[in-house]
C-alpha cells in the first residue's frame, strides 16, 4: 500500500511542476525531391477563382498524367459565391490606331467610367506591329511596360535606324501627353520598386528614373530582358544563332549566373510568374511552340514542359499570361482547324482545363491585378477591333465588349496608383 501510495505522489508532483514525461512529436517526413521553402517574399497568394462547369463552350477537365501536383506552387484556391450583382472596373491600356495610316497612340480607357484618355504622343510606325502570332520575328519595338506603381509607362518606339525609349510620368497634368525621359535603347523594365528602369543599349544598363545615376552593368550581348518582380537582379536572354544555344543569366551586382542552358530554335515572349519564381516562355523547336517553365530556386534550375503534361495544341500558340494566384495560365491555342483560335485556361495544381473559349481571331490577353477579369483583343479582318473581358467569378462569361473603328494592340491593365 505504501508504494503505491508514494508512486501516487511522485506523479501528482511531476504534473505540478510542469515534468510531466509526454509523448516526442514525430518528424515530418518529405518526399525526397521536395522543393526548397520559398522566402517569403516568394510565396504566392491565393484569388478566389469560380471553377463552374457552365461556360460558352463546356469542355471536360483534362486530368494531368499523375496525381501528384504539377508543380509546387504552395497555397490553394477557394471556391466563393459571386456577388449579387457583377460589376467591372479598372483601367486598360493598349495602343490604338488613328484616322491616319500607321498613326499609333497609347490609351487608357475607364472601365467604369466608359471613357478613354491618350497617354502617350502619337508616333509613325514603320511597317506595321509585330504581330503576336508572327513568331518568327524579333520584337523590335512598340512594347510598353508599366512600373509597378501604376504612375510610371516606358514605350520602346522603333525610330528611323535606332529604338528610343520614352517614359512619360501619368500623374504629370498637361494638354498634349509628352515624356519627361527619353533613353536611347530597348527593351525597358522597372525595378519591382520602381526607383531604378533598366534597358539595352550596347549592353545592359539601368539608371534612376528620374534619369540620373546611368550605370552600364554589362558588355555581354543581350536580346531580351526582364527584372525579377520580387528580387533586385536582372534576368537577360543570350543566344548563339549560329548553333541555336540559348540561355538566360542573371545579373546581380555586377555578376553573371547562368540560369539555364536550352537547345531550340528560338525563345520567345519570356515572362516571369508574378511570386518570381518560374521564368515562362515559348521554346520554338521543330515548328513547335513549346510553352516551359524554368524553376530558378532550385540550384540545378530544372525545365517545365507543361505540353508534355497537358493536351494542348502546341504548334500554333499566340500569347499566354500568369494569374495573380501563381497557379492558373491563360493561353491562346490553335484549335483543330487550322486558323482558328480560342482561349483555354489550365490549372497548374490540379492539373485540369477549367476553361475554353469559342473560336476566334485571338491576338494577345492580360489579367487584372486582381485576378478577376481576363483582358482579350479580338482582331476582326483588319478593322473595327474589340478589347473583351472575361469574368472568371462568373463562369468567364462576357462582362464588357468594346468596339473602336479601328486596330488596337496588347491590352495591358494598368496597375493601381500607389506611393512612392
Amino acid at each position: 500500500m505504501l508504494p503505491m501510495i508514494g508512486f501516487i505522489i511522485i506523479i501528482v508532483w511531476l504534473t505540478l511542476t510542469g515534468c510531466a514525461i509526454l509523448p516526442q512529436a514525430s518528424e515530418s517526413i518529405l518526399p525526397t525531391d521536395a522543393p526548397a521553402p520559398l522566402p517569403a517574399t516568394l510565396t504566392p497568394t491565393s484569388t478566389p477563382i469560380s471553377t463552374n462547369t457552365a461556360t460558352p463552350t463546356p469542355v471536360q477537365p483534362t486530368p494531368a498524367s499523375s496525381t501528384t501536383p504539377l508543380i509546387p506552387v504552395t497555397g490553394q484556391t477557394a471556391t466563393t459565391q459571386p456577388t449579387a450583382e457583377p460589376a467591372i472596373s479598372g483601367k486598360i491600356s493598349f495602343w490604338a490606331e488613328l484616322e491616319d495610316t500607321d498613326q499609333w497612340a497609347i490609351y487608357a480607357y475607364d472601365l467604369a467610367a466608359d471613357s478613354e484618355e491618350r497617354l502617350t504622343q502619337t508616333i509613325q510606325t514603320f511597317d506595321g506591329f509585330l504581330e503576336p502570332d508572327n513568331q518568327w520575328t524579333k520584337f523590335v519595338g512598340y512594347e510598353y511596360v508599366w512600373s509597378p506603381n501604376g504612375k510610371l509607362l516606358a514605350v520602346d518606339v522603333l525610330e528611323t535606324e535606332r529604338n528610343v525609349i520614352d517614359v512619360y510620368d501619368i500623374t504629370a497634368q498637361g494638354e498634349e501627353p509628352a515624356p519627361y525621359l527619353v533613353l536611347p535603347g530597348r527593351e525597358p523594365s522597372f525595378h519591382p520598386e520602381t526607383y531604378r528602369i533598366a534597358y539595352i543599349d550596347s549592353g545592359i544598363n539601368t539608371l534612376i528614373t528620374d534619369g540620373t545615376v546611368p550605370r552600364k552593368l554589362s558588355y555581354k550581348n543581350c536580346d531580351q530582358l526582364l527584372y525579377s518582380p520580387t528580387e533586385d537582379y536582372i534576368l537577360c536572354e543570350a543566344n548563339f544563332i549560329n548553333d541555336g544555344d540559348f540561355y538566360f543569366f542573371a545579373v546581380f551586382e555586377d555578376k553573371f549566373i547562368r540560369v539555364s542552358y536550352i537547345n531550340s530554335d528560338h525563345l520567345i515572349f519570356p515572362k516571369w510568374s508574378p511570386n518570381g519564381r518560374y521564368l515562362s516562355f515559348f521554346n520554338i523547336q521543330f515548328l513547335e511552340k513549346k510553352l516551359t517553365l524554368i524553376d530558378i530556386t532550385k540550384s540545378d534550375f530544372p525545365q517545365i514542359n507543361l505540353f508534355e503534361i497537358y493536351e494542348i495544341n502546341q504548334k500554333d500558340a499566340r500569347d499566354f499570361a500568369w494569374h495573380p494566384n501563381n497557379q492558373l495560365i491563360a493561353l491562346i491555342e490553335e484549335r483543330d482547324t487550322a486558323g482558328e483560335f480560342g482561349i483555354t485556361v489550365f490549372d497548374l495544381i490540379s492539373g485540369k482545363i477549367i476553361f475554353q473559349s469559342k473560336t476566334g481571331d485571338f491576338k494577345s490577353l492580360n489579367w487584372s491585378p486582381d485576378g478577376r477579369f481576363l483582358a482579350y483583343h479580338l482582331a476582326n479582318n483588319g478593322s473595327s477591333d474589340s478589347l473583351v473581358i472575361l469574368d472568371a467569378e462568373y463562369d468567364y462569361q462576357i462582362i464588357s465588349r468594346i468596339k473602336f473603328e479601328g486596330s488596337i494592340w496588347y491590352p495591358t491593365w494598368i496597375p493601381a496608383q500607389t506611393s512612392p
